[in-house]
């Protein structure tokens, strides 16, 4: 007896919490993106490139305003044997582009084509964390629960071995079933042990998406009423941000090849200088004012070996991968959305069925537990009884999560730019 007490006393100390210095609030999946998109490097990354993206957009429109600058020039040397000096002479000229064969046009298109996938290229990348943490979540959910269904059948297991001890002393129990039940127990324990490292693992798991230093803890994912709405599959894949990047940078590329099939005609410039004043120096005459000058400049590349030709070419081929990209990513997001639909589809049966299942098991415990008081059944029946009622609840609880998992996952996979 005094072997069954220490194995007794051992059993009720078995830790069924989680782990020790865990003491934050639960958080729910909302909460734990919230916080993994405010400590988001990647995210905060591509904000960064979004922000140089619209930088570069409004300086390129610069390229079609007027260039202003301040000269001074000094006109100086020698005819024949006299040293010669007109002095300084300043000047303000202005530059207004006329035509440069559509190049500047199509280049600032171009930058807004950039600017518009980086914007993109973020919401990708929050879609991308929406994803990571919620598997990250549902697993320690996951996890979370199965701790939570050993600790119960350990109590249900104690509670075997109190009343076999109380029926032991009237002979309605022998000391061999309390022994078996005290080892079934410990076996259990172990696992709880097990399961409470498997926490721990996908706490820290989590705390590295969302970016802290500790561990947390998520409150249990309820079971959804509803069901997810259905997806038009064609539409998603064609409307989603990444899919639109792809989309962006194709665009991209037609203007560059008009850029640069641009840079092949004549570009024409016109210019107005005004002398602002000047000095007489070593006898030459001082400065007299001429008014307003007028110069139109056309200028026609010849040849500039080969350079514009070859970044043509470059600009077609640029082009074709671009194309190329962007129809691998529409057919890759198209099997990325059907898989999950496909998933929470099947899930749901298996709910259904897991369900089902739990409520025999239990009712098959119920059974052999009121059985064994008649002696119908022997305590192994109902320790098989016990342990199939915890795997099944086990099994069940894991479907449930996972099926909301696969309603998240399937939920952030078919969001669309609106």
């Amino acid at each position: 007896m005094k072997k069954l007490s220490i194995a007794f006393i051992f059993l009720l100390f078995v830790p069924v919490l989680m782990a020790e210095g865990v003491t934050n609030t639960p958080l729910a999946y909302t909460d734990c993106y919230k916080i993994a998109l405010a400590n988001s490097d990647a995210v905060k990354i591509q904000s960064e490139r979004l922000t140089q993206a619209n930088a570069a957009k409004i300086k390129s429109f610069g390229a079609l305003l007027p260039t202003v600058t301040l000269d001074h020039e000094r006109d100086f040397g020698i005819n024949g044997s006299l040293y010669f000096d007109k002095g300084w002479v300043s000047s303000i000229t202005a530059t207004q582009p006329v035509f440069h064969g559509l190049e500047k046009i199509n280049a600032i298109s171009v930058f807004d084509r950039e600017a518009y996938k980086e914007e993109l290229n973020l919401i990708s990348a929050k879609r991308s964390l929406a994803q990571n943490t919620a598997a990250a979540f549902y697993a320690l959910a996951s996890a979370q629960a199965d701790m939570l269904n050993l600790q119960d059948g350990l109590s249900l297991l104690l509670e075997r071995v109190t009343q076999l001890k109380q029926w032991l002393g009237i002979g309605k129990s022998r000391l061999s079933e309390v022994y078996a039940t005290e080892s079934t127990a410990a076996l259990l324990a172990s696992q709880l042990e097990q399961a409470k490292a498997q926490v721990d693992g996908y706490s820290d798991a989590l705390s590295r998406v969302l970016g802290i230093e500790y561990q947390v803890t998520v409150i249990q994912p309820a079971e959804s009423t509803d069901g997810a709405a259905d997806i038009n599959v064609t539409f998603t894949a064609q409307n989603r941000s990444d899919v639109l990047a792809q989309k962006a940078e194709l665009e991209a590329s037609d203007k560059r090849i008009a850029a640069g099939l641009g840079t092949l005609l004549p570009q024409v410039d016109l210019s107005v200088t005004k002398p602002l004043g000047g000095s007489a120096y070593l006898g030459t005459t001082a400065y007299k004012d001429t008014g307003w000058q007028f110069m139109l400049l056309a200028q026609w590349p010849l040849f500039e070996g080969g350079s514009r030709v070859f970044d043509s070419i470059s600009a077609f081929s640029q082009r074709e991968a671009a194309y190329r990209q962007y129809i691998s990513t529409l057919l890759d997001v198209k099997y990325e959305v059907k898989s999950r639909v496909r998933d929470y589809a099947a899930s749901a049966k298996i709910v259904a069925v897991m369900k089902d299942a739990f409520s025999k098991a239990s009712q098959s415990l119920k059974a052999q537990q009121a059985d064994y008081k008649f002696g119908l059944v022997t305590n192994v029946d109902v320790l098989q009884a016990m342990s199939n009622n915890t795997s099944v609840k086990q099994s069940l609880d894991r479907a449930i999560v996972q099926r909301e998992l696969y309603k998240k996952s399937l939920e952030i996979s078919s969001e669309v730019v609106k």
